[in-house]
């Protein structure tokens, strides 16, 4: 193998391993949300700054790599699209982390469970987490067509966010005393529905390397 293509192949074995990273952290904070376990969201806390220091060695990976080999075609576009993927993963670190606080202020007994069901939460952690798996395969095998089944899996994230609000509203007129657990799982809700966009943004990543498509801004059904 050319130090040229080690290079390349060390750079996403880094990134692969910044992606388990972040699915951890993202699994956990639904773990600790469900069984409002505050130790284990000071863990995903913790976790952000390996995340962080991920983020900082992939992007001097990527600039050190462009400044050595001056690449073209895929090879540009892998890099391109590596730095993307890089910020990508570490916004969805930060939206991990951001449920891991909010579990940290609540009561001991949490959000009311009727809510987590009627605005169907659990069911958005399992479209992130699948999204995450699904671009961490593509990206792993270079398959842009394992890539393209996040986009399906983002509209059901949008589809829940976008019921949610008129749940909680109706929620909130029958248990007026809940309010506050309704703006936490709002805001919750919220997180996870930017962790599918990331998660699309990534596919897109993924396609524009192997194909030189550019989807963003685009309808991905065109």
């Amino acid at each position: 193998m050319k130090h040229f293509e080690y290079e390349i192949q060390e750079l996403k074995v880094k990134i692969l391993d910044m992606w388990n990273l972040v699915y951890s952290q993202v699994k956990k904070s639904e773990q600790a949300l469900l069984t409002v376990d505050k130790e284990l969201a000071y863990e995903i806390i913790a976790m952000e700054k390996k995340v962080d220091a991920f983020e900082l060695l992939i992007d001097q990976a990527c600039e050190d790599f462009i400044a050595l080999h001056t690449p073209v075609a895929i090879d540009l576009r892998f890099i391109l699209s590596c730095i993307k993927i890089n910020t990508g993963l570490e916004r969805i670190g930060d939206f991990a982390k951001g449920i891991a606080n909010i579990v940290i202020v609540f009561t001991q007994k949490g959000i009311d469970r009727s809510f987590l069901i009627e605005t169907r939460v659990s069911e958005m952690f399992t479209e992130a987490l699948s999204m995450l798996e699904i671009t961490k395969r593509a990206f792993e095998s270079d398959d842009s067509k394992l890539a393209c089944k996040v986009f399906s899996k983002d509209d059901i994230l949008d589809e829940i966010n976008h019921a949610a609000v008129p749940c909680m509203a109706n929620l909130i007129a029958q248990n007026p005393q809940m309010a506050e657990q309704a703006l936490q799982l709002a805001s919750i809700i919220r997180k996870l529905e930017r962790i599918g966009d990331h998660c699309n943004n990534i596919g897109e990543e993924i396609i524009f390397y192997l194909e030189a498509k550019v989807l963003k801004h685009k309808d991905v059904q065109d």
